[in-house]
């Protein structure tokens, strides 16, 4: 995975995980304490809340619409910060409405989140399915950013259960922490189908 992502990423800095949702999930509940904020682009996928809700944190979510072409608007992202936000979760390519971030965009909001010390989880699992030229969030070398994908959109490998995250030593160290408590590990088969896939 760390060959196939380039962008200076070692194998220390990628954990396998059981699907990209516990990819997710796993970073959510290894970075977020309760009371915090996550900030998320509706439309989202609706396990967003849900994994933020589990974790005793509070979600916010900043609308887009058709009318803007599912465009963020930076300044109503900017006002939405507070002392208590933690997080700024990215789904490009969105599900559900296609949509792409373009590179000026990501790169105002990674400097929101730099700015307020933000952590950015940046779900890229549509990212072989975009028409437009997508560039991913580790390509920004942003040392607070989790990437997750998934094998199941890109391999066509929906229930096997192979996901994967990619962040710094540190935090990928909590996640595999968090993963080995509650399912000890990805079964072998399935990694060597991925693997087999890569």
């Amino acid at each position: 995975i760390a060959k196939k992502v380039g962008n200076g990423i070692t194998h220390d800095g990628v954990i396998v995980t059981s699907g990209g949702r516990f990819a997710i999930f796993s970073a959510i509940l290894s970075i977020l304490k309760p009371g915090e904020e996550v900030i998320s682009i509706d439309p989202a996928w609706p396990a967003y809340r849900e994994f933020v809700d589990f974790a005793g944190g509070k979600i916010k979510t900043l609308e887009t619409t058709l009318e803007e072409k599912w465009t963020p608007d930076i300044r109503q992202l900017d006002a939405m910060i507070s002392e208590h936000t933690k997080v700024i979760i990215l789904n490009y390519p969105n599900n559900p409405t296609g949509k792409v971030l373009d590179e000026k965009h990501i790169t105002k909001i990674i400097s929101l989140a730099k700015d307020n010390g933000l952590y950015m989880i940046s779900d890229e699992v549509y990212s072989d399915y975009a028409f437009k030229r997508f560039t991913s969030l580790t390509h920004y070398k942003y040392d607070k950013s989790i990437v997750v994908s998934s094998f199941s959109k890109s391999c066509a490998m929906t229930g096997f259960r192979v996901g994967y995250g990619i962040a710094k030593k540190e935090i990928i160290s909590k996640m595999a922490r968090f993963q080995a408590i509650a399912l000890t590990s990805v079964a072998e088969p399935m990694q060597y189908a991925a693997l087999s896939a890569i």
